[in-house]
């Protein structure tokens, strides 16, 4: 870019603008002299000109793909204008899952235009892509490669079939009910009738194969080219995220569960269009009061359809009983009845209340309502829940108009307060007997779960905390050593704690064997140890760690490789030799060099494998300052034990 003679002295400056985004590298020796000594920097910058931006420039182009309509049909051809950042020759292809067809085209002023046909094997969608190499004599822009992607609609008529649902538009419940649907002959056709009010809460729509099936696929042809590498600029970045957890929560949650509300839902299975295309169901509507949605879907071959109706399903006299979502041993509630005449006839009607489960009726179970045409009146009773826990059902009975209307509604009787815990300890000296009180009279019947667990050591106060930890492991390394390691001793305090079935041991060793296999996987070649699966980064705490569970593993008769070990164990004693310290702050402006947290524990681990590193020992025993250890080790993982 410029080479130049100039005069150094104690304070030389050279400067130089850049014109255009890249690496630089500057370059001093003295005159006939073989031998330089350089400094590189990165310009960032936009095309041709000095402004400085946060962001790198890609050595890779867009090229700007338009269409003119959103979708097509197959046989008709698409017009393609291609807007490109510079001029050369572009390779144009139509791809979906493989490459349909493929063709060169050069591109002048930085635009082209092409025709191209489609034809059913574009169906649903395909890719126009492009790639433009940049040719040697342009060189006033940091590109060498230009991509670019467009995607098309493309539909067959013969593939989608017209569905068309044909029912009443009002009926009654607890009647049967015929409905038509008319698709193309020979066509297979399903029917589904739910209620449309839970529908609409969750915003169901009504299925549709044939968006289903010919819904927008991904580009399955993957693109390689070795242009932007000529001058590699971009430099990839490791990135590893996880995480892992869980949480029990049956026993938290109602342990009376009622079925408040039996939503309607009705399939017909699959039946074939006879030769006009008609096919023909019938079902019971059950008591229910509301709109049903009919929806059918229909296939035949590679074609599809979908069609839906609605059909209000309501009686003379409609009964809406509002009962809460669940009732507690002792709640006294009101239970409001609203009766709907849907007729244009006046009437009065008797309403009647029973009740099942842990539930009585305070007062008159009997009420007479009058109701005007096309009106509503309301009745009102009283329920109150006994002291004990189950479902109930509430059945209100509406007699008039000739007949005989009923609702019923089931309702929990759930406990008053959420789960509770009570846990208690005590010893017992030999040859004597205990009498223990599990105090059961504070909890409700059928609600209560307990255990007793006797052993000769406090360790069975551990009980739910060593179950828990019997599972497979997962996470990084460091959670999966801390669920591993004390499964090393479980089969120890399985004894004590009378859990010593084969199972369990058999699932604690497995946990054991994998963990142990988690770690020989992620160990580099330098014996360190990484906290995900193929990363390529070092932990030296990790390792530390690692190396501590094998040790004890090997000590309790798990076979540990010693190659795995051996190389860990040299990992953590060449670290040693570098007497590394960390800059330590406090009181705000102060600072001391101290040991990082690593040698100590790498020392100790050291010790256990009967190879002091003393050297080591004596330096950070001498240098007080520098072995500053302020606080025991401990993980830095939520889930790991502390030393």
């Amino acid at each position: 870019m410029l080479e130049q003679t100039i005069n150094v002295g104690s304070n030389t400056v050279f400067s130089y603008v850049p014109r255009t985004p890249g690496d630089y590298e500057v370059r001093v020796s003295a005159p006939g002299a073989n031998s330089y000594v350089k400094r590189s920097f990165y310009s960032y910058g936009n095309w041709g000109g000095n402004y400085n931006s946060s962001f790198e420039v890609s050595k890779e182009g867009n090229i700007d793909i338009e269409i003119d309509r959103k979708s097509y049909m197959a046989g008709e051809t698409i017009t393609a204008l291609f807007k490109t950042p510079f001029s050369g020759k572009m390779l144009v292809t139509v791809e979906t899952d493989h490459i349909i067809s493929h063709q060169y085209v050069e591109v002048s002023n930085r635009t082209a235009s092409i025709n191209l046909k489609l034809s059913t094997e574009h169906v649903p969608n395909a890719y126009i892509t492009a790639t433009l190499i940049k040719p040697h004599e342009v060189s006033d822009i940091p590109l060498t490669v230009a991509h670019g992607f467009k995607n098309v609609t493309v539909e067959e008529k013969s593939r989608k079939i017209n569905v068309e649902v044909q029912s009443q538009k009002t009926v009654r419940s607890k009647t049967h009910q015929k409905v038509t649907v008319k698709a193309a002959p020979g066509s297979y056709v399903t029917l589904s009738a739910v209620d449309n009010g839970v529908l609409q809460i969750s915003d169901f729509k009504t299925p549709d194969p044939y968006d289903y099936f010919y819904q927008k696929k991904a580009l399955q042809v993957s693109a390689f080219d070795l242009y932007p590498l000529l001058f590699a600029e971009v430099r990839a970045k490791l990135s590893s995220t996880g995480g892992d957890g869980g949480l029990e929560m049956e026993k938290r949650v109602n342990p009376m569960p009622a079925k408040r509300i039996k939503v309607v839902s009705y399939w017909s299975g699959i039946k074939k269009a006879n030769s006009s295309g008609v096919a023909e169901f019938e079902f019971d509507v059950p008591q229910f009061s509301g709109e049903l949605r009919l929806m059918a879907v229909s296939y035949k071959g590679q074609s599809f359809g979908a069609g839906a109706n609605t059909m209000t399903v309501a009686d003379p006299i409609v009964i809406s009983t509002a009962l809460p979502r669940f009732l507690s041993p002792g709640d006294t509630v009101n239970v409001p009845v609203t009766l709907t005449n849907t007729t244009e006839k006046a009437a009065t009607v008797t309403a009647s209340i029973g009740v099942e489960g842990p539930v009585k009726i305070l007062g008159s179970p009997n009420k007479s309502v009058s109701l005007a045409a096309r009106s509503e009146g309301r009745a009102t009773f009283r329920v109150v829940a006994d002291p004990t826990i189950n479902v109930g059902k509430v059945t209100v009975m509406v007699n008039g108009m000739g007949e005989k209307f009923t609702d019923a509604t089931e309702i929990s009787v759930r406990p008053p307060s959420t789960l509770q815990k009570v846990t208690g300890s005590g010893s017992v000296a030999g040859g004597n007997t205990q009498k223990v009180n599990i105090g059961l009279g504070d909890f409700m019947p059928g609600s209560v779960n307990y255990s007793l667990v006797v052993g000769r050591s406090p360790v069975v106060e551990l009980g739910d905390q060593l179950k828990y930890l019997v599972q497979y492991p997962y996470g990084c390394t460091e959670q999966t050593i801390s669920s591993a390691f004390p499964q090393i001793y479980y089969g120890d305090l399985a004894d004590l704690m009378m859990l010593n079935k084969q199972q369990n041991r058999v699932n604690a060793n497995t946990n054991i064997i994998e963990a142990i296999r988690k770690i020989k996987m992620r160990q580099l070649y330098n014996g360190a140890v990484t906290l995900w699966d193929g990363e390529g980064r070092e932990d030296w705490w990790t390792t530390i760690y690692a190396a501590h569970f094998l040790l004890e593993a090997k000590k309790a008769g798990f076979d540990v490789d010693n190659s795995l070990l051996e190389t860990m164990l040299n990992y953590i004693n060449n670290k040693m030799k570098n007497k590394e310290t960390i800059t330590y702050f406090f009181n705000r402006d102060q600072n001391k060099k101290i040991a990082p947290k690593e040698v100590a524990y790498g020392l100790y681990v050291l010790a256990l494998a009967g190879r002091n590193n003393v050297p080591a020992m004596n330096y950070y025993k001498g240098q007080h300052n520098a072995a500053g250890i302020r606080q025991p080790l401990s993980a830095r993982c939520s889930l790991c034990y502390r030393w």
